[in-house]
């Protein structure tokens, strides 16, 4: 897949836009800092991570990569624990994952589509949600958008040198924030050389570079299983079936499920609501697929 035909340079109003879709979600998001921290919050606090034991203890036993918990012990020793201070850091990444799904989506879709995205990003409930509380899933949104953005330059030629080391920081940050992300990692290396139809030099060179990030990620797993204690349970996930597909993309991601939290006795306009949200996520889905096959027949 070559970039969209219209997506080599953004325009003065693109800019504009961007900026006016951090404010809205700035706006959105900042009521929600002052928020009670519930437990997994709590878990990046000084409670579970003051000291250096404490670090060390807690990286012994969490689920998840090393970095954010490591990075939250350093966050919190300089700016301290209050809820305002460790929900800095994920709204901030909410706000660039917002300039960053610009910037990666014109590379397929081309700017419009890509400023339409951005501002569903910045009032989506669930992006919203992730972004003013204190765990890693804002950071993840944003390392992915990155990695979707650089890779597709850099398969193509783009970018250069600084953008390459950019590229292998993130990878390295993608191993090491939490272990989803690998999935990223591995497809984006062998979507490579399917949409270049073989192994170009770039090609080549993002394999090399994604199966190093692998590699160490496989390391770290190994010496976690023997020295460590690695929690492979996912018990307090339910099975994700083939009926709840729809409603996990449609639903959650999409609207993150607020009309079914309406009163009882409005349970009926929620569900219409929902249903409705429904149909016009399924209709987006199509004209987007629609609009990247047709970039592709339009491309030399």
């Amino acid at each position: 897949m070559r970039p969209a035909s219209e997506s080599t340079r953004s325009s003065g109003s693109a800019g504009a836009w961007l900026g006016a879709f951090v404010l809205l979600a700035l706006a959105l998001r900042w009521p929600l800092l002052s928020r009670s921290v519930w437990f997994d919050e709590a878990c990046m606090s000084h409670q579970r991570t003051g000291s250096w034991e404490q670090l060390l203890a807690t990286l012994y036993v969490d689920i998840h990569p090393p970095l954010y918990v490591t990075f939250m012990h350093l966050w919190n020793a300089t700016f301290g624990d209050s809820a305002l201070s460790m929900r800095t850091p994920p709204m901030v990444c909410g706000l660039l994952g917002i300039l960053a799904t610009y910037w990666a989506g014109r590379r397929f879709v081309g700017e419009r589509a890509a400023l339409v995205a951005a501002a569903l990003l910045a009032v989506s409930p669930a992006h919203l949600w992730y972004s003013a509380e204190a765990r890693l899933y804002s950071p993840m949104v944003l390392s992915a958008l990155l990695a979707v953005g650089a890779w597709h330059r850099l398969l193509h030629g783009e970018g250069g040198k600084r953008l390459w080391l950019l590229h292998a920081l993130n990878l390295l940050v993608m191993i090491t924030l939490h272990y989803y992300l690998a999935v990223y990692v591995l497809l984006l290396a062998l979507l490579g050389p399917a949409l270049r139809r073989g192994l170009t030099r770039e090609a080549k060179r993002l394999l090399l570079a994604h199966g190093i990030a692998l590699v160490l990620l496989a390391g770290f797993v190994g010496l976690k299983l023997a020295f460590g204690h690695f929690e492979r349970s996912q018990g307090y996930m339910r099975d994700l079936t083939g009926a709840e597909v729809l409603p996990l993309f449609a639903g959650w991601m999409w609207t993150g499920n607020v009309f079914g939290a309406l009163a009882p006795e409005r349970a009926a306009l929620g569900d219409a609501l929902q249903l409705g949200a429904t149909a016009l996520w399924v209709v987006l889905a199509l004209l987007g697929a629609r609009g990247i096959a047709r970039a592709r027949r339009e491309r030399p």
